[in-house]
């Protein structure tokens, strides 16, 4: 591999890297002869030497070795023909929702077509679209329309607006070439760092109570260790990051999931286990109240809480049914930490926290937690835990695999501070409580 490419990885969607070049790698990795091949895949022979050759060249570096008319995978042939296999079946998958039972086998479309359609399903515009690819309007729509002939198939429908609205298929067309694109990466990586070792861009999706502190801690370790390893954090809901870690676009999601709350296709495994507190500022009338009572801070204070569907929102719904209270009148709805602190250090607010936002705030010197005794069943606080969700039906690459590592040995570490801040609180609001007694 070239000076060139140890900065820059090949893109996924370049033509040399097209599932129908690749297809061929993967068919000359199991039959070892290029006639072979050309029979099976009804081409010539010349066609199957110039796709390797075009591979090669944009990985810069050789997928065979050759032996008379014996064809052998190097080390980055194995791994480019394995993810490809995996590329494959993903896009034959296709063929499930094509109910025309005398259809010919699919043939991979050109990353040309498939680009441009994932760029119209993306924007849902084809002006857009086009802006984006750089290309003419023209050019988008032909290459959309040139696939819905193909499939036989309409991949759009036009709102009311002029919205280009997919259909259920464009919807399973768009999830199977970003997996195809995906493994193409997760091979350009790691072949990458057979040579370099572990490099290209790792994509996480995180959602609130992780990012504040799991992921931050994780993610400097990891670059101080690895500087060629780079991070692209995409923060949003969670049903959006679980399907983008379903259809590639992810590596990884970290945040708080119940056990059995993953979607089909996901792996799941635990981080840590935080716990929910009510925190306020110093000056709030409740910090110096022995043991107040949450029925009295629910009706006489406002509370800022997550935002619905969150699941912190729902386990405070579940701590307050549990003593048969209703939800507060006055209600802000946040997942922002920052806003958070901003609304308590003004007036006297309530809010829904948990003990690693809470020792880690900045401001922690100004706030205080309240005991009002969250407990949620047997929990004698309500549990809050944080997992790692990624695609069970492949493996992640080696600078995905090392970021992974390096966010279950952050946990580890935060585990025992947890614990310890944990101790700390309950040993404060003892001190609290006995003073105000005495008193």
């Amino acid at each position: 591999m070239t000076a060139e490419h140890r900065q820059d990885l090949p893109d996924a969607s370049e033509n040399a890297l097209s599932l129908r070049h690749l297809s061929r790698v993967a068919s000359l990795a199991e039959f070892h002869n290029v006639a072979e091949v050309a029979d099976q895949l009804s081409c010539s022979a010349a066609a199957v030497t110039k796709s390797i050759k075009a591979i090669e060249r944009v990985l810069g570096t050789s997928l065979f070795e050759r032996t008379g008319g014996d064809y052998r995978t190097t080390r980055a042939g194995g791994i480019l023909s394995r993810r490809t296999r995996i590329a494959l079946r993903v896009y034959r998958d296709i063929d499930r929702t094509l109910r025309d039972p005398v259809r010919l086998p699919l043939r991979p479309i050109s990353n040309k077509r498939g680009t441009a359609f994932l760029a119209a399903f993306a924007h849902r515009n084809l002006d857009q679209a086009a802006r984006e690819l750089r290309v003419t309007i023209s050019a988008v729509y032909g290459a959309v329309s040139a696939l819905e002939k193909y499939f036989s198939r309409d991949l759009f429908e036009r709102s009311r607006h002029g919205e280009l609205v997919p259909t259920p298929f464009a919807h399973e067309l768009a999830k199977a070439l970003k997996l195809v694109r995906a493994e193409v990466r997760f091979a350009i990586e790691e072949i990458a760092s057979l040579q370099f070792g572990p490099r290209g861009k790792v994509r996480i999706g995180v959602l609130p109570r992780a990012r504040e502190y799991l992921l931050p801690h994780a993610i400097n370790k990891l670059i101080s260790d690895h500087p060629t390893i780079n991070v692209r954090v995409l923060d949003a809901p969670g049903p959006n990051l679980l399907r983008a870690a379903l259809c590639g676009d992810l590596d990884f999601v970290v945040g708080p999931f119940k056990p059995k709350s993953q979607e089909s296709g996901l792996s799941m495994a635990p981080l840590v286990v935080d716990h929910f507190i009510a925190i306020a500022r110093k000056t709030h009338p409740l910090a110096k109240t022995v043991r107040p009572n949450l029925a009295d801070a629910v009706a006489g204070y406002g509370w800022v809480v997550g935002v619905p569907r969150s699941m912190g929102r729902k386990i405070f719904r579940d701590i307050l049914a549990e003593r048969g209270l209703d939800e507060p009148q006055q209600l802000v709805e946040s997942n922002s930490f920052s806003l958070i602190r901003g609304l308590l250090l003004e007036e006297d607010w309530i809010a829904l926290s948990t003990v690693a936002e809470f020792y880690n705030a900045p401001e922690f010197g100004q706030l205080t937690t309240l005991d009002l005794h969250l407990s949620l069943g047997s929990q004698a606080d309500a549990d809050l835990p944080i997992s790692v969700l990624w695609r069970a039906d492949t493996t992640l690459p080696p600078a995905a695999q090392i970021a992974l590592d390096y966010v279950h040995a952050s946990a580890a570490e935060i585990r025992a501070d947890l614990e310890h801040a944990r101790s700390r609180m309950f040993t404060r609001l003892e001190i609290v409580n006995q003073g105000a007694s005495n008193s």
